[in-house]
């Protein structure tokens, strides 16, 4: 592990990973899921790890955490249906007054541009993976089947290409010029 990471990181994710996947499978998510909302608690545990006043309670802090963002993909699937409707989205375009300020376009289309560049970086097939997780809305289980892969070993390429791919748009957006 990184040497960035408390000293007792590890412990605890080795401690609370079965018992969170458990949880997490309890609250009704498929299992193909279970392990990206697991992994997504203890990154969040791992961003708020100084703001924590008491880390003898981070089993509940993960349930907790792992509850809100099952109830915000919740939501978000709730809502898709209605955000993709073909009237609806037909009515807001119409309504629409303007485009962004240049500024904004801007700062968009350099952040597309980067993100386009750093994906090119990736192997073929890594880079399919992304395209069918995040484009295909496919989760780890149904993208193993695809390659004849376990999910588990998806689940870590994505997580791999994933930090890749934040370093790299971060290193694109601060030498602009190097791209």
């Amino acid at each position: 592990m990184s040497s960035s990471l408390p000293p007792e990181f590890e412990t605890i994710v080795s401690e609370n990973h079965a018992s969170l996947r458990f949880f997490i499978r309890s609250l009704g998510v498929t299992p193909g899921w279970v392990d990206d909302f697991a992994q997504e608690s203890f990154i969040l545990l791992l961003r708020k790890w100084d703001e924590l006043e008491r880390h003898d309670e981070i089993d509940s802090w993960l349930r907790a955490t792992a509850k809100n963002l099952v109830r915000n993909e919740l939501r978000k699937t709730s809502r898709r249906p209605h955000l993709l409707n073909k009237y609806l989205t037909t009515l807001v375009m119409e309504r629409d007054s303007g485009t962004p300020a240049p500024a904004e376009y801007a700062i968009s289309m350099e952040n597309q541009s980067a993100l386009r560049h750093c994906l090119q970086t990736l192997t073929t097939k890594t880079r399919g993976m992304i395209e069918q997780r995040y484009f295909d809305d496919k989760n780890s289980s149904e993208i193993a089947a695809d390659l004849k892969m376990k999910s588990s070993a998806v689940r870590r390429a994505l997580l791999r290409a994933r930090e890749a791919l934040a370093t790299c748009i971060s290193r694109e957006q601060n030498n602009p010029s190097k791209a």
